[in-house]
């Protein structure tokens, strides 16, 4: 990330793991460094300017650990279709919906932040 910065990187399915690994990683990282196995990585930075989308099962556990990493900016609205029937993700979609909704969020996912991330 630091290295690259002009390169934007979106990280599908909420996340995937970092929410869970990034405080071992931030610690794993600075022991390396320490130990003048690898340069300095400044965690904080380099996963606040990633963009995470929405795919998988986003609600009800998934969105708010992915809050715990990043802020309602880097947040994309993702689907997983075709590999997920329609009827499925549509169940979801109204859930998430509702969610964004109640949080003031539903047009920033669904349209801004992508916006801002082309342009």
């Amino acid at each position: 990330m630091a290295r690259y910065p002009q390169v934007r990187v979106v990280v599908p399915h909420c996340g995937s793991f970092l929410p869970y690994m990034k405080q071992r990683a931030k610690a794993m990282f600075q022991m390396l460094a320490g130990m003048k196995m690898m340069e300095p990585v400044d965690m904080e930075q380099s996963i606040g300017s990633l963009y995470f989308d929405l795919a998988g099962d986003p609600t009800p556990d998934a969105l708010p650990m992915l809050l715990q990493i990043t802020d309602q900016e880097h947040i994309l609205y993702g689907s997983d279709y075709p590999y997920v029937p329609a009827r499925a993700l549509l169940g979801k979609k109204a859930a998430l919906d509702q969610e964004l909704a109640n949080r003031g969020w539903l047009e920033q996912v669904y349209c801004q932040n992508s916006q801002r991330l082309i342009h």
